[in-house]
């Protein structure tokens, strides 16, 4: 993605602006953060398999949202609640799996 965006500035002749070097680190970070990101998603996803990844990456906004709160002190409405809570639900729902009953006695 930060390739494709200087790339497009090159093309394009520029940013309008003026270039900082606070901009470019924050711009190189971003990228270098996404790639690593990436990455250790897809090897976690060699780990765990493609379902329960899935299933992770529906929680994902439940972690933005919670983040969001912690360290930067927004604060969620109502309905954000709610959305949050059918969210949560949703995946315990998903990933339960009932004991079976076997008919077998365990002796210790």
């Amino acid at each position: 993605g930060t390739m494709l965006f200087g790339l497009f500035l090159f093309i394009m002749g520029g940013p309008s602006g003026t270039i900082t070097m606070s901009g470019a680190l924050k711009l190189v970070g971003s990228g270098l953060s996404l790639a690593v990101g990436y990455i250790t998603f897809f090897s976690g996803l060699k780990i765990i398999g493609p379902v329960r990844a899935s299933i992770l990456l529906n929680a994902e906004p439940v972690f933005t949202i919670a983040l969001a709160a912690l360290l930067l002190g927004e604060r969620l409405s109502y309905s954000q609640g709610i959305g949050a809570a059918l969210v949560i639900a949703g995946i315990c729902l998903i990933t339960y799996q009932p004991v079976a009953a076997t008919g077998r006695s365990q002796h210790h």
